[in-house]
């Protein structure tokens, strides 16, 4: 800890030797920090030829401004330079104000403040591994926020898409039951993107699982066409699905996710198309083996009136911006 009192003149600053020379008191610790003896006098002058070169118009220039203000908290990191060479980091935190001398023109300058040595903190957070720990921490808790948060949301969403099928059971006249409808395919869009963000999160985790069952791959791809039936009739265009008779009845795979990246292939294909049809195939690749079932591999493509419609990363792009990324990119 420190303390200080100056008389200035009405017009002086902190750059006047009447503020540099003024005596400061101060205890045992500032005292070891900076390198001064026991006994020695400490000046701010003194003290200011010890602070780093680099550091030392910074330092300079924040007290001055908080004197300009004549009130005021000061808080400062920098480095100090001993006589034994030692460099130090140290945390300046103080409180500076100014008054009028009531015995004369001038004004005084009172400063009182503590120090911390920071130097061994400094040195951990410049350290490789200890970046590395800070990164890998704001990982995991990031995807521990993401996945509390689509638990938490997707439960009251659950009871709301269960109350609105319980209201669809009632008697209701066709607009309220056009209304009901709309409102519960919102919220199953609204459940699909929370259940991506948490997919999202548990790959950040390591922690997503790929499952290996049996599915039936026709059935699947029927039940995700049917989904967009309201979709395609809506902007008059036709949806049919083709699937390769190679393909077995029965293959093995997630079907989770396979009807996610269905889902998002026909969507993006529905969403570009605006007039014709969208073509869903799954045929069995050319080469592959009749082993059941690792072997056994189907793929998807999807064709609209202009051209065909592939994953996102089959070819690298930017998106654009403006109103046209809003019509094309969605």
């Amino acid at each position: 800890m420190w303390r200080s009192v100056a008389c200035l003149g009405a017009r002086a600053h902190l750059s006047d030797p009447a503020f540099l020379d003024v005596p400061i008191t101060t205890d045992r610790r500032i005292r070891e920090i900076c390198g001064f003896g026991e006994d020695e006098p400490v000046t701010y002058r003194q003290l200011f030829l010890r602070v780093h070169p680099q550091d030392r118009h910074r330092v300079a220039a924040r007290l001055e401004e908080v004197y300009r203000r004549r009130r005021g908290a000061y808080r400062q990191q920098f480095r100090i330079c001993g006589p034994d060479g030692v460099e130090r980091t140290v945390e300046v935190r103080g409180s500076l104000a100014v008054r009028d001398d009531p015995n004369g023109p001038g004004t005084l300058v009172s400063f009182i403040g503590i120090a911390k040595d920071i130097s061994e903190e400094e040195a951990l957070k410049a350290s490789p591994v200890t970046k590395a720990e800070e990164a890998r921490s704001a990982v995991e808790a990031k995807a521990h926020f993401l996945a509390m948060m689509s638990h938490e949301v997707r439960t009251p969403l659950n009871g709301v898409l269960g109350m609105i099928d319980l209201v669809l059971d009632t008697p209701l006249n066709e607009e309220q039951r056009g209304m009901l409808m709309r409102c519960r395919e919102s919220s199953v869009s609204l459940l699909t993107i929370i259940n991506d963000i948490l997919d999202f999160s548990k790959i950040e985790a390591g922690m997503l699982a790929i499952e290996s069952r049996p599915l039936a791959l026709a059935s699947l791809v029927e039940d995700v066409c049917a989904t967009f039936a309201a979709e395609t009739a809506r902007k008059a265009i036709g949806l049919g699905f083709h699937v390769d008779a190679a393909i077995p009845q029965f293959v093995v795979g997630d079907s989770v996710r396979l009807r996610q990246v269905l889902t998002n292939l026909i969507g993006n294909a529905i969403k570009f198309t605006h007039q014709g049809e969208v073509r869903v195939q799954a045929r069995r690749t050319p080469g592959a083996s009749w082993n059941w079932p690792c072997r056994t591999r189907a793929s998807a493509s999807i064709r609209g009136r202009s051209g065909p419609c592939s994953s996102p990363s089959a070819r690298p792009t930017s998106p654009p911006r403006g109103a046209t990324a809003a019509r094309a990119w969605g």
